[in-house]
């Protein structure tokens, strides 16, 4: 049976290839939040997702930022910034606006899970737009089953928003060369914008070959057409402005990113000054990406060390055209651009590349198409092939992943429960725990003013805690240890 025949036959068993996409999404969404429940107790692990939530908190009130508390070693989390009677969070402002929609709605962790399944739509559109309606589907499907789709999904870290962006950019700018509507390029600029506020280094790295793909093929087909690029700079121009004048908001500086008040070293570039030993080397960086492709190469489908065997097979064979040249020149970029970035950043995967997962998960489903054409009589090899790894990965490596993060950083969402189970009113916890990990749930159900029902503070001894009690004088004040809470007598207070 050929390679043409099977795509035949699977498009006569699914004429509706849309109501199946819709399907792969919904079913992305659900395992995005039984990841969010189940894996990460719906609580922040990392630093970043402390400080993304806390600013989606202060968002949701309708500030950039909120005072500074009175004693802020009590409040300590990391990430978060106190800097000139202000507190926020040390990144850029995209995610945290849309997280922001989630805090409101009580539903935070829904935000990661829906980028995550609407970005599976359109990686199916991209695919029709530079392929055919199989390999679409086939990459779509591919996401499903990727370990680094579904754990990101469940976490409240900003690369699935991001992804969604730059995959709605992509699918945009495509259209744009094929039509001349102007709504093509000022959305595709509006969503490089927001994709921008969100993650700015990454922007840059996958929107620079599209663009200038686009550029070219505008000069060298329609001379005169170049100027309806010019929409994608109107859309994209007021929103990327918002990063530096956030930036003055908070620092005083439009230049000054919060990242280097909390770390001056934490600065994109080689030399002195950068780093967390003072000094970025090229030859680090080089080992970042080594850790980061290693990492890749098995995470991405969770198929061990040969999760981009079929890439490397689609140009091997030589079936790869300047489509896939595009697509591989996009990860290619992202690659680079974080080279001079001081850290690897491999936690939950090779998190940096994640935003080129619709160039990998198309690849891919060319590359398992390729095969199966060279095969011919053998074409459902590649096919079997796929299904067995597929198979190894939903049985054996997710599992393992989701038991891996459960509990990460030693985070656990028990304390937390302990104090709700006691039906707590208008009290203040001491919180004790010999670091931040143990304080993280805590905090992150406390009101960024400090002024929700029961606020959590950190046991920093005697003298320090009567200091904070001394700001909630009329409140019921509790110790926790671990998951015991105990009342703390009056006397104790005086």
């Amino acid at each position: 049976m050929t390679a043409r025949r099977i795509h035949l036959r699977i498009s006569a068993l699914f004429p509706c290839y849309g109501a199946i996409v819709l399907g792969i999404a919904l079913v992305a969404f659900l395992v995005g939040n039984l990841v969010a429940s189940g894996v990460f107790e719906r609580v922040p692990h990392l630093e970043d997702e402390v400080a993304y939530l806390f600013q989606a908190k202060v968002f949701a009130l309708g500030r950039m930022y909120v005072p500074s508390p009175r004693y802020p070693p009590s409040f300590f989390a990391p990430f978060v910034l106190d800097h000139a009677g202000k507190r926020f969070g040390k990144y850029p402002p995209g995610y945290s606006l849309l997280l922001a929609l989630g805090v409101l709605s009580g539903h935070p962790w829904l935000v990661n899970a829906l980028s995550s399944a609407l970005t599976l739509i359109v990686v199916y559109r991209i695919g029709r737009e530079l392929y055919d309606p199989g390999v679409a589907l086939l990459a779509t499907a591919l996401g499903l089953s990727s370990p680094f789709l579904l754990l990101l999904s469940g976490t409240l870290m900003s690369h699935p928003t991001s992804l969604l962006f730059l995959s709605l950019f992509t699918w945009l700018l495509l259209r744009t060369t094929r039509s001349t509507a102007r709504r093509y390029p000022l959305l595709a600029g509006v969503a490089l914008g927001v994709a921008f506020l969100i993650r700015p280094l990454t922007a840059v790295g996958v929107a620079l070959p599209l663009v200038l793909y686009a550029v070219a093929r505008a000069v060298r087909d329609h001379e005169g057409d170049l100027s309806r690029y010019l929409w994608l700079v109107i859309g994209f121009l007021p929103l990327a402005a918002l990063l530096p004048a956030y930036f003055w908001t908070l620092t005083g500086n439009p230049f000054l990113a919060p990242y280097e008040l909390w770390w001056p070293f934490d600065r994109w570039g080689f030399g002195a000054g950068r780093g967390k030993y003072g000094y970025h080397t090229l030859g680090e960086g080089l080992r970042n990406t080594a850790t980061n492709l290693a990492a890749l190469s098995t995470h991405l489908f969770g198929w061990p060390a040969v999760s981009l065997a079929f890439i490397v097979l689609l140009f091997l064979v030589g079936s790869a055209d300047r489509r896939d040249a595009l697509l591989l020149s996009v990860f290619a970029s992202l690659v680079l651009v974080h080279i001079p970035y001081w850290t690897s950043g491999c936690i939950y995967g090779p998190r940096y590349y994640f935003e080129a997962l619709p160039t990998l998960l198309l690849l891919t489903a060319r590359g398992v198409q390729a095969v199966a054409r060279r095969l011919r009589s053998w074409s459902l090899l590649p096919y079997l092939t796929l299904v067995v790894l597929v198979l190894l990965n939903v049985t054996i490596y997710l599992p393992a992943q989701w038991q891996t993060y459960r509990g990460w950083y030693g985070v656990t969402a028990a304390p937390l429960e302990a104090t709700r189970r006691a039906n707590l009113h208008h009290a203040l916890v001491f919180v004790h725990t010999e670091s931040w990990t143990g304080y993280v749930p805590l905090f992150c159900a406390n009101s960024p003013l400090l002024d929700s029902d029961v606020v959590y503070a950190i046991d920093l001894g005697e003298l320090p805690n009567r200091q904070v009690m001394a700001l909630y004088p009329d409140r019921t004040v509790f110790s926790l240890r671990g998951t015991r809470l105990m009342p703390i007598k009056s006397s104790a207070r005086q």
